[in-house]
């Protein structure tokens, strides 16, 4: 059993690749026949409807009016070459001129916007110049007159220190960056201004010395603006 088994299924494989080999081969020659039957078909046709009608017209032609008949071929004939060899002239001559008509058409056409890309170029490149001088000058005209504003205002250092912190922010924003809280010109101008108008916040201050049992204590004590009088009418070195 095991020696006969190989056998059959390589008998088997075999039979079965004949069969693959034969569908192939019928699957080959009924495409040959169809193709066959096509063309045959085809020739049939013409020869039906054009060659054997044309035949018949020749032969009449040739019986009833022969001197005609033989001019009529032997002019077809010698004009057939130089027939075939103007039309296929034509073609070449018709082929030719479009392909060099679209050759120059698409060089031109490529030149001409070549030029016009060029002079864009360059009309850009001056709008960019023109357009960075105004912005720069617009951009300083701004802060020279806020400068010398705020300077009339409040003094040429607040106005330069608040340029600088302007600056400062402008160019960290710049960089993506938050600016810090900085203290403004205003806080300090505003402190000044607080402390120059009101003087009397600063209280006095007076040493007193007590006599007592042990060691003299001192004590300080804040007076207000009121130092001098111990009382309404009463004198501070009056005695108690």
């Amino acid at each position: 059993m095991s020696s006969t088994s190989p056998s059959r299924q390589q008998h088997h494989k075999q039979h079965r690749d004949d069969m693959y080999a034969d569908e192939g081969d019928d699957l080959l020659a009924d495409y040959f026949e169809k193709s066959a039957l096509a063309v045959r078909h085809i020739f049939a046709r013409f020869e039906r409807n054009v060659a054997r009608p044309l035949i018949h017209y020749l032969l009449i032609s040739f019986r009833e009016r022969p001197a005609t008949s033989t001019f009529v071929a032997t002019f077809v004939v010698l004009s057939a070459l130089p027939v075939l060899s103007f039309i296929g002239f034509s073609i070449f001559v018709f082929a030719a001129f479009t392909f060099v008509a679209l050759a120059a058409a698409f060089l031109s056409a490529s030149s001409v916007v070549s030029v016009v890309a060029l002079l864009l170029a360059c009309i850009l490149v001056l709008i960019l110049v023109v357009a960075s001088a105004l912005t720069i000058g617009a951009l300083s005209t701004f802060v020279v007159l806020r400068f010398f504003l705020r300077a009339r205002q409040d003094g040429p250092h607040i106005a330069l220190s608040e340029l600088a912190d302007g600056a400062r922010t402008q160019y960290a924003l710049a960089r993506g960056r938050q600016p810090g809280p900085r203290p403004g010109p205003e806080s300090n101008s505003e402190s000044q201004s607080v402390k120059k108008e009101d003087p009397d916040s600063e209280s006095d201050s007076v040493v007193v010395v007590r006599s007592g049992s042990g060691e003299g204590q001192k004590e300080t004590q804040n007076l207000g603006p009121g130092f001098g009088t111990f009382g309404p009418g009463v004198p501070m070195d009056a005695p108690a």
